[in-house]
C-alpha cells in the first residue's frame, strides 16, 4: 500500500535509505549529476533543497559552496538522516507557508524530485517567489527516452525497479523537450541543459554483454562521446538550471494548460 502526502509526494514500500551514500567533492564523477549540479551553482549562494532526502548532495553544498543550506523533506527517516548530518532540514513538504517562513534564496534545487510530483508545474509556479533576482532553479529529472529503457519497450517491458530510471515511485516522465517544456510552461527562462551518464547506475555497463568484455579505459570515453553525440539516447539525467521569467499573467495560462493538458 502506499501513502500520498498532500497531493505532491507518492510515498511506495521499500527502503527510504536506498540512495544514501556519502559524497566527495574531490571524488565526485564530473559527467554525473551530483558533479553537475555543484558546478551549476554559483559559491556564496543561500540554497534551498526541496526533497532533499538523507542529505547528501545538501551537506556536499554546505562545506564546499553556500553559505547557507535547508532542506524540506516528506520522508521523516530520510529527513532524521538528513539532520543527523548537521543540516537544517524540516520534514514536510514545499508549502506556501514553508516558502514563506525560510525567506528567499539564491538557488532552489530539485535533485531527481520532479518526477515524484502528481503537479510538478504547480509546484514550479509556487517556488517563482522564493528566489531571488539573479537566482536560479537547477532541477534533475531521470531521461525516459534513454536507451535501456527503449530497449526493453522494444521488446515489450516497462518494468519498475528499486531505484534508477525506473524507479517504482515515479509519477512523471520527462523527455529533454517535455523537461524544457515544463519550465517554460511554469514561468522560467533555460539558462542551460546538461545530461548525467548514469554510469554508476547502469548494471549494464558493468556486468552485461557487450560492456562486461571492454575495460573502463575505453567505455569511459565512449560514453562521454555518446552521451555528446546522442543526448537524449544515452543521456542519463536532464540537468537544467533555469531563471524566472517576466511575464506572469502569460505564465499563468500556460501554466494552467500544461496542468490541464498533462495533470
Amino acid at each position: 500500500m502506499s501513502n500520498k502526502i498532500s497531493g505532491e509526494f507518492e510515498l511506495a514500500e521499500g527502503d527510504p535509505l536506498r540512495y544514501e551514500r556519502s559524497l566527495d567533492m574531490n571524488s565526485l564523477d564530473p559527467f554525473e549529476s551530483d558533479a553537475i549540479i555543484c558546478e551549476l551553482i554559483p559559491p556564496g549562494s543561500r540554497v534551498l533543497e526541496i526533497g532533499c532526502g538523507t542529505g547528501s548532495l545538501l551537506k556536499l553544498i554546505q562545506a564546499n559552496l553556500a553559505t547557507e543550506v535547508i532542506g524540506v523533506e516528506p520522508n521523516e527517516e530520510r529527513a532524521v538522516s538528513a539532520r543527523s548530518k548537521g543540516l537544517m532540514v524540516t520534514t514536510g513538504i514545499a508549502t506556501s507557508e514553508f516558502l514563506e517562513s525560510v525567506g528567499t534564496f539564491d538557488v532552489i534545487i530539485f535533485a531527481d524530485v520532479l518526477e515524484h510530483l502528481q503537479y510538478p508545474g504547480e509546484t514550479l509556479l509556487r517556488v517563482r517567489e522564493s528566489i531571488r533576482p539573479g537566482g536560479i532553479v537547477i532541477a534533475s529529472v531521470p531521461n525516459v527516452a534513454h536507451w535501456s529503457i527503449r530497449l526493453s519497450l522494444a521488446f515489450g517491458f516497462f518494468e519498475y525497479k528499486s531505484t534508477g530510471l525506473m524507479d517504482y515511485t515515479h509519477l512523471r516522465w520527462f523527455t529533454a523537450s517535455s523537461f524544457s517544456l515544463l519550465f517554460h510552461n511554469s514561468g522560467y527562462n533555460i539558462r542551460c541543459s546538461r545530461r548525467s551518464h548514469g554510469y554508476w547506475m547502469i548494471n549494464a555497463y558493468r556486468s552485461s554483454w557487450p560492456f562486461s568484455f571492454i575495460s573502463d579505459a575505453i567505455k569511459r570515453p565512449l560514453l562521454k562521446w555518446a552521451v555528446r553525440a546522442f543526448p537524449n539516447l544515452f543521456g542519463y539525467q536532464h540537468i537544467i538550471s533555469a531563471s524566472v521569467a517576466s511575464n506572469r499573467n502569460m505564465i499563468r495560462r500556460e501554466a494552467d494548460t500544461y496542468q490541464h493538458n498533462h495533470g
